[in-house]
């Protein structure tokens, strides 16, 4: 964090913006959603321009959500939620949780909700966009009937959406509300707005799979808890989590942690940086039953005792193969192989290596090779090392990927882009010497090219606005944040040494690229662009120059 210049970067998972993308993120809201949370928060008042027809139509949305809660609120009170208030009861579940999750009863009548909201001026247009009604043939008719409800709200604690529980043999058990501008699984948790804080004091996040799961947990004081609309993690969940904790922990039953969609989302969670481990629940048993059986003791000792995903992953490789035969322990390397591969921290890597293979009574060697494999695999798309420079035909020589990026060159960009936020001077030097083609990485590229446009005499360099020109390019606009944070500055002399190294190091990349173009089409019999020629002599003569002077 940088207070100063309200600059955020992670550096887990390279995300990175200003205070408003940083409340955007953490809180799951949209611009103006943060704008507001701000403003709140500070005690300072919008001047507003008049709503747009959009905004109208979202906030009469959003209007409609809240009484709809209000409404099935009161519902649960009465006579007739006396069966999901006796559900309630046999799941232990008291009246302190019932009001912190504002827990309701949608009634079993066709039109109950649609009568009850149009009395209070709603209109079943916007119930039908709210997802409450369903437009019928002849009339609308209510989404929510005869079932409990589980309110699902925004980072800010407001309603956008239901999941409800139905209470009789109806199909099917679990039904959320539709999917639309306002409510989307893949961005949404359950009981975020009451877990954040917890999660980011205690530095996990414990994800499980029901709606009751999450109530029980609260209500046992593990507030920590939250769950995925869905087995299954989206990026969007992953990265809302990433920013308030470096470690998740899921405790799905085994059926479900077995999916290979969870999987999925579990290492994208990793792959953004973080931890995942999973809690092992007992068989045939959810967070919600193991609480009601062995009190919140029994929970938090799934919680102690979760493994790391490499470990569970191998648990299960484990029970799957016979690994007393030679097929059984071959497939056994096979499954781990790419499983390894995806751990990014060499010496732990190396660790997970020696003690699968002495756990599997194989070579070491063997396993390793199996994982320098996978690695290849996932580098060069399943071709050889030596035969990966087929991948790279079509590139312009303004854009040879990642891979043609040395430490030092990405290095240099990176400075110069330093040295030109410390001190817009620097810009018009820099621009001089090197256009915005020379700069390899398309991150620094992009960041650059904002620069090389930005005028002298507007005065420093504003990050928030610079953000702002970057948009949707989080590479960019993350590499900034990061500078930012680091705040690096030179004296003015070293700064001076500092800008002319790394533009000779920008300019001897491109001579060498430059003359590999030169020996390839003499190596092919053709005539090279006189363009490249004249490029080439002239850095050549020029880097000759700045080394004898």
């Amino acid at each position: 964090m940088n207070p100063e210049k309200a600059i955020f970067h992670c550096f887990g998972c390279g995300e990175g913006g200003d205070v408003f993308a940083f409340i955007m993120k953490r809180d799951g809201l949209d611009f103006r959603a943060a704008v507001e949370s701000l403003a709140e928060r500070a005690g300072v008042a919008l001047s507003k321009a008049p709503p747009t027809p959009a905004q109208l139509e979202a906030a009469g949305i959003r209007h409609a959500l809240e009484l709809a809660c209000q409404y099935y609120q009161a519902a649960l009170a009465a006579g007739a939620g006396a069966a999901a208030r006796e559900y309630l009861k046999g799941r232990g579940i008291g009246q302190e949780a019932i009001a912190t999750f504002r827990l309701g009863y949608a009634p079993a009548g066709w039109r109950s909700t649609l009568d009850a909201l149009g009395r209070k001026g709603i209109r079943p247009d916007t119930l039908i966009r709210a997802g409450l009604a369903v437009g019928g043939k002849r009339r609308p008719y209510d989404y929510f009937r005869d079932r409990l409800m589980f309110p699902i709200a925004d980072g800010r604690g407001r309603v956008v959406g239901f999941g409800a529980r139905t209470l009789g043999s109806g199909e099917p058990k679990y039904l959320n509300s539709p999917e639309s501008p306002h409510f989307s699984k893949g961005r949404t948790w359950y009981g975020l707005h009451l877990a954040r804080d917890s999660i980011r004091r205690q530095g996990r996040a414990v994800v499980v799979e029901g709606y009751t799961d999450v109530v029980a947990a609260h209500q046992a004081g593990f507030t920590q808890v939250v769950a995925s609309l869905g087995t299954a993690l989206t990026r969007d969940q992953a990265r809302s989590l990433h920013v308030l904790s470096p470690e998740l922990v899921i405790a799905y039953d085994a059926d479900a942690a077995g999916q290979a969609a969870t999987w999925r989302g579990l290492e994208i969670f990793r792959n953004l940086g973080g931890t995942v481990k999973v809690g092992i629940m007992p068989e045939g048993e959810d967070p919600d039953d193991l609480i009601r059986k062995q009190g919140p003791e029994g929970f938090s000792s799934v919680l102690a005792g979760a493994l790391h995903l490499v470990d569970y992953r191998y648990t299960m490789i484990k029970r799957e193969q016979d690994l007393t035969s030679p097929e059984g322990k071959s497939r056994a390397v096979g499954a781990l192989a790419p499983l390894l591969a995806a751990v990014t921290d060499a010496v732990a890597r190396e660790a997970y290596v020696a003690k699968f293979s002495n756990d599997l009574r194989v070579p070491a060697e063997i396993l390793a090779g199996a994982v320098v494999r996978s690695i290849e695999a996932a580098a060069y798309g399943h071709k050889r090392p030596e035969k990966a420079h087929t991948a790279n035909r079509g590139r312009t020589l303004g854009d040879p990927g990642p891979a043609a990026i040395s430490p030092a060159v990405l290095e240099a960009e990176k400075e110069l882009i330093r040295l030109m936020l410390v001190d817009t001077g620097n810009i018009t030097e820099i621009k001089a010497k090197l256009d915005e083609g020379k700069f390899v990485s398309p991150d620094c590229r992009a960041v650059v090219d904002r620069l090389y446009r930005w005028q002298v005499d507007e005065g420093p360099v504003d990050m928030a606005r610079l953000m702002s020109f970057l948009g949707e390019n989080s590479g960019a606009t993350s590499l900034v944040a990061m500078m930012c944070v680091e705040d690096t500055t030179y004296p003015a002399e070293t700064a001076k040494r500092v800008l002319a190294d790394c533009v000779e190091v920008l300019k001897r990349r491109r001579l060498e690229e430059l003359g590999k173009l030169l020996a390839a089409a003499d190596m092919e019999g053709q005539k090279a662009q006189s363009g490249v020629i004249v490029e080439y002599q002239a850095l050549l003569k020029e880097l000759k120059g700045s080394r004898t002077g």
